[in-house]
């Protein structure tokens, strides 16, 4: 790619991927009226591929389906190891439910092995793999290739694989999945499934008979077409999710690319049909929420149930069965108007079981289910993958990431303010300070090392996220926060503000483009954050965290068209008021609460804080700190006038400048 100025700018390959015109036209019809849909391929980007809607082998096509496989069988096996001992035979078992070909899956099983003898594991050591596929009988796996060897080598040969030089490594591989994976071919319709440990499903979609306006179907596209998903919208009346093509919050409809998209929509609505064409109406597919056989069957088998790329949203599964409880889901591979894979299970006892003993140690009241359930939703709004990790974790990782809702609720009530929505994002799902949710540190779009952080500590808590807007315009204000709990060396807060500002330097410099290089970078970074601001936002709200926060301000109104369209501007201007960032400490022996304010605020509170504060709402800790005289004074609504508006201007070189 070539500058204005000539000069050779180097695009991530990450980013290259993302730019597709897929989903700006996501479904086709042939001359006959027949639907086709996306089919994602790598091999000519410049080339969309389409195929046809009734095809059930291409189920499960989606590139991403392979990580998560293999993912979700290294968690399920990290988190539940006992289940794999002597006495369990360390067989695990997958039910393939409505997944076409398994094409994906049988590769995602593929990476699991790999990545075991990348350990210098051997493979009498490794798992046993047991697939149960269920599909229409006129559907054939890829597994039936092994019944012949030489199959089975052409069909790892065609993957996208890096071996290795090794050729000993692809022979050893090829030995280990003959002995290691047996497959089952089974029927759809049985009454029931077998006992399973995962499930993998993908849900069936049917044409709709009539249309969808598209300004009722929330926009997927973003930074004006540059990115786009397929977005899903809940339909009351007929109790169905619709997904197709949407325009509903964008902030600008009259960009050519944008126009295009929508007339082609509209166009492919009426191709190979005698209907007239009518602006705004496009295709869509729906999924009905009363259709749940499969679902039922596959639920009553499993352990965990993960649905891949599920064309709903959480609400499906927290309205459908009040006992399914939904323990991850990762969006990490698409866009902001979807889920890649949402992890379910109606085996809730284990993660009730942790979180009761808690309470119970810390003499905090159980009486009731409640208090349990809002902690299991406060961490599927911030970060289910703490959820999972709570069954094989320390007692210290327990006590920390349990005490992190506590100060949640604390920094939202402290930070209240008319002017300002706050938004906690977990700080992993940025920066991959961990490798947590199924991405290396190498693989996240914002991590640390592809930022050329790769060495000094990072914040590796929550992000605060503030949206305020002010005549029209949406400013956003960004600060790390760092939970100390039940720490006694005096160090841990010297060392939280280092991370701190390191943290803060990382989002000043990617998300301020100040000298106009890497303007492509720029925008995917400001991208990136707004879609995980939105996301966490919708999260929140679908949890009923903090009901009198006007959540959906965020996430259904043309402010999420604005952010997810690069309209916004990243504010300093509280930085006289928090600094580069927040600590919230709930020390061990501390006899008093205070607040400090220099680099960075500083929010001291007890220990048993940290503690009680687990079962109270927002609301009450807002009255409480109101009514803390050494306390009351440092609040931010106390203190928080509305700056003067900032004034966004542009240099001649593109970059942006700011006035007050």
């Amino acid at each position: 790619t070539k500058a204005a100025s000539d000069v050779t700018i180097e695009i991530r390959d990450d980013i290259l991927k993302k730019l597709n015109s897929d989903n700006l036209l996501p479904m086709v019809r042939d001359n006959d009226g027949e639907l086709y849909r996306i089919l994602e391929q790598k091999h000519s980007p410049q080339w969309t591929y389409y195929y046809k809607a009734n095809v059930k082998k291409n189920n499960g096509s989606r590139d991403f389906v392979s990580v998560i496989v293999k993912e979700k069988i290294t968690e399920f096996y990290n988190h539940f190891g006992y289940l794999f001992d002597s006495v369990g035979g360390n067989k695990i078992i997958i039910n393939a439910v409505n997944m076409g070909d398994c094409h994906n899956l049988f590769k995602g099983i593929i990476l699991y092995y790999l990545h075991q003898f990348s350990q210098d594991k051997s493979p009498d050591s490794m798992l046993t793999i047991i697939v149960n596929v269920y599909n229409d009988d006129n559907v054939h796996s890829v597994f039936e290739c092994f019944a012949h060897k030489h199959l089975l080598r052409k069909f790892i040969d065609k993957l996208d694989i890096k071996i290795g030089k090794n050729s000993t490594i692809g022979n050893e591989l090829v030995n280990c999945l003959v002995s290691n994976v047996r497959f089952y071919s089974k029927d759809l319709s049985d009454a029931e499934y077998d006992y399973c440990h995962l499930a993998f499903i993908e849900m069936d979609q049917k044409t709709t008979e009539g249309f969808s306006n598209h300004n009722d179907i929330r926009s997927g596209t973003m930074l004006e077409g540059l990115v786009s998903g397929v977005s899903s919208t809940y339909y009351g009346q007929s109790h169905s999710y619709r997904t197709g093509y949407g325009s509903k919050y964008n902030i600008d409809d009259t960009t050519d690319l944008i126009s295009l998209s929508n007339m082609y929509n509209s166009a492919m609505y009426v191709f190979g049909e005698s209907n007239p064409y009518i602006s705004n109406n496009v295709l869509c597919t729906f999924i009905d929420d009363k259709e749940t056989k499969t679902i039922d069957k596959t639920y009553n088998s499993s352990n965990w149930v993960v649905f891949i790329d599920p064309k709903v949203d959480l609400n499906f599964f927290k309205n459908a069965d009040k006992d399914i409880m939904i323990i991850h889901y990762s969006d990490q591979h698409t866009t902001s108007s979807g889920y890649d894979a949402i992890t379910v299970t109606r085996k809730t006892e284990q993660y009730v079981n942790i979180l009761r003993e808690y309470l119970v140690e810390n003499s905090l009241p159980v009486s009731d289910f409640g208090s349990i359930r809002a902690m299991i939703d406060m961490f599927n709004a911030v970060n289910g993958d703490w959820l999972l990790k709570l069954i094989s974790s320390s007692d210290n990782f327990r006590k920390e990431k349990i005490s992190i809702q506590s100060a949640i609720k604390l920094a939202l009530a402290f930070f209240y303010s008319n002017d300002i929505i706050w938004i906690p994002i977990a700080l992993e799902e940025i920066l991959r300070v961990s490798g947590a949710i199924g991405l290396s540190q190498n693989g996240g779009l914002f991590s640390a090392k592809n930022l050329g952080y790769n060495s000094g500590a990072t914040s590796d808590d929550l992000l605060l996220f503030g949206v305020e807007v002010r005549d029209g315009k949406v400013y956003v204000h960004i600060y790390p926060l760092e939970v100390k709990i039940g720490y006694k060396n005096a160090d841990e807060i010297t060392k939280a503000i280092e991370q701190i500002k390191r943290t803060k330097d990382i989002f000043d410099t990617k998300l301020n483009n100040t000298d106009g290089k890497n303007s492509l970078h720029y925008k995917f970074y400001r991208n990136f954050i707004a879609q995980l601001a939105i996301i966490s936002a919708e999260k929140l709200n679908l949890y009923n965290i903090w009901n009198k926060q006007n959540w959906c301000k965020i996430t259904s109104t043309d402010i999420r068209g604005k952010l997810l369209n690069d309209d916004f501007i990243i504010s300093d201007s509280l930085h006289d008021e928090i600094g580069d960032g927040v600590i919230i400490s709930f020390k061990d022996g501390a006899f008093m609460r205070e607040v400090s304010k220099n680099d960075v605020t500083i929010i001291k509170f007890l220990r048993d804080d940290g503690i009680n504060y687990l079962t109270k709402s927002v609301d009450d800790i807002i009255t409480t700190l109101q009514n803390m005289q050494d306390i009351e004074g440092h609040l931010f609504a106390a203190n928080h006038i509305s700056p003067e508006i900032e004034n966004k201007t542009q240099s001649d070189d593109g970059s942006n400048t700011y006035a007050k």
